[in-house]
């Protein structure tokens, strides 16, 4: 487990909706750090992207799970945890970059598949840890403006 003092902090349900409003209140604390624009859009992506993750898949059967969101802000980056109690990620570990074949016919086009793709092209430094039934996915996002 890695050392990590989170300067945000967020728990919450385990739903769309309050995705929704993690994401709402990560935009303002970005802001409230000066993390504006291109970057404060990437890690809104990012962020989006896992949470609905552990949304829809992790905590799909759990009903009442929660997830723990935390932002410590470094030098020229945010270092992320994200912890729900939900299932394991598939054989112990982050999904891999890769893209669905897109060379196919317009109305046999995947509706998913992209999200971890997304993740890895804007994040960096993902770790995945299972620690008895909790999952915490570690990462990182370069930042152009001082923290």
């Amino acid at each position: 487990m890695e050392s990590f003092a989170p300067e945000f902090s967020l728990q919450f349900p385990s739903s769309a909706k309050d995705v929704r409003g993690a994401l709402l209140k990560m935009r303002g604390y970005l802001g409230h750090i000066g993390i504006t624009g291109d970057t404060a859009g990437q890690i809104e992506i990012v962020l989006a992207e896992i949470l609905n993750n552990v949304v829809e898949h992790a905590l799909q059967e759990a009903g009442e799970g929660m997830i723990q969101l935390n932002c410590e802000p470094r030098e020229d980056m945010l270092r992320f945890a994200v912890c729900d109690n939900g299932d394991a990620m598939p054989d112990g570990r982050v999904p891999g970059p890769r893209l669905p074949c897109l060379n196919t016919a317009f109305h046999d086009l995947p509706e998913g598949g992209f999200g971890w793709a997304l993740v890895h092209m804007l994040a960096r430094d993902l770790h995945y840890e299972r620690i008895a039934t909790n999952n915490i996915l570690y990462f990182s996002v370069a930042t152009s403006q001082p923290t």
